[in-house]
């Protein structure tokens, strides 16, 4: 699977300090989701580095073999019995290239922020809780935990303690709610903090959704710890 190699790039200021990773959804590209995450950048304090990965193009079989942008297979309509373990890993493989290679630019490992909606939220939170470094953050929009059974033991020991938002929509039909209130108490019952915010939305990246990120990220970036569990 070929992943790219030159990520759509947006820095808020001159030499940023800290990076946010944000992992689209399902059919969706890294043009149309800054759009949005941009314009709702106005609760930070500090420049950014927004960085807007790609996903390939996949076959999805829950859309009869369809091709469309994806980060991994939809074999069901349900999520998580049969999940795509293989497109997964790939995806979390390349989501780490791209976290050490901000490293490598010199940004700390706590202040990179890895970010999504949907499938890229459920992205996020698998590469995110396994990556050998600890990172600023996780954030999850309108998301879910994959591989729920083995996360925990596959959870990198910098990470144990990693802050994370979690918001969904409660008219969310697509990846109903309940879903991710199952994946918030799967993590507090791990140790993580968690921030969770739900409002009267659908299956959609809104702007509430995205200027409540950018205020957690604020709120993380002052404080070095979780905004509502310092």
């Amino acid at each position: 699977m070929k992943y790219s190699s030159n990520p759509l790039e947006i820095e808020t200021g001159a030499s940023p300090k800290c990076t946010v990773i944000f992992v689209h959804g399902l059919g969706s590209t890294a043009k149309k989701t800054s759009d949005l995450i941009i314009d709702t950048n106005t609760n930070t304090d500090t420049p950014l580095r927004y960085i807007f990965p790609n996903a390939p193009q996949r076959q999805i079989t829950i859309f009869g073999g369809r091709t469309t942008s994806a980060w991994y297979d939809l074999l069901s309509g349900d999520f998580l019995p049969n999940e795509d373990e293989e497109g997964m890993r790939q995806t979390k493989d390349y989501l780490h290239s791209l976290l050490r290679r901000e490293i490598e630019r010199n940004i700390m490992p706590s202040k990179i922020f890895l970010a999504g909606f949907s499938q890229g939220g459920a992205m996020a939170l698998m590469a995110g809780l396994r990556f050998d470094k600890p990172i600023g953050g996780i954030i999850a929009l309108s998301a879910y935990l994959p591989l729920r059974a083995k996360t925990y033991n596959e959870t990198h020991v910098a990470n144990r303690n990693m802050p994370i938002l979690l918001t969904h929509g409660t008219r969310d039909s697509i990846i109903p709610i309940k879903i991710a209130e199952k994946a918030r108490e799967t993590l507090v019952s791990w140790g993580h903090p968690v921030t969770w915010h739900s409002s009267q939305i659908d299956h959609s990246l809104r702007r509430n959704e995205t200027g409540y990120m950018h205020t957690w990220i604020n709120r993380c970036l002052k404080n070095n710890t979780n905004p509502d569990h310092a």
